[in-house]
């Protein structure tokens, strides 16, 4: 497969593109271009890229579709999927996980673990070996005196 594409090729792109719905590689599998190649076209033509994005806000049209059908029942869609392109597709619709982070000095975790017993820094070790915030452990330790 090469980056090389002939006239007729890049002629059969927009059709290809919206028969595989989008999917760069299926549409260089059928050209026997590589996905590289069809990307970089992609990326070069305004006219190819408008078509990606009209055919990547359509699939976002029916995932969000797809999930108020599972919200009323009626339908059985893989929700698992769904929230998964949302979240990697969908980013510019609000679509994100959003992993909070609190700055916390190294002197208060210090200042937390002195004042604990072994009981509290056994059961800390614990608690944070299962995967809690060592930050939220030690707080939650210090607040019960």
């Amino acid at each position: 497969m090469g980056y090389h594409l002939s006239d007729a090729q890049v002629e059969k792109i927009p059709v290809f593109l919206i028969e595989a719905d989008g999917n760069m590689a299926a549409v260089g599998r059928r050209l026997g271009v590589s996905r590289k190649a069809i990307f970089e076209r992609v990326r070069k033509d305004p006219d190819l890229r408008a078509l990606v994005d009209e055919l990547n806000e359509t699939l976002l049209d029916d995932l969000e579709t797809n999930i108020r059908k599972m919200a009323r029942g009626d339908d059985k869609t893989s929700l698992t999927a769904c929230i998964f392109l949302l979240k990697t597709l969908g980013k510019s619709r609000g679509y994100v996980e959003r992993v909070e982070q609190e700055t916390v000095s190294f002197e208060e975790i210090e200042r937390a673990i002195a004042a604990m017993t072994a009981d509290e820094k056994a059961e800390a070790r614990k608690r944070i070996r299962a995967g809690e915030s060592a930050v939220t452990v030690c707080r939650e330790i210090a607040a019960r005196e």
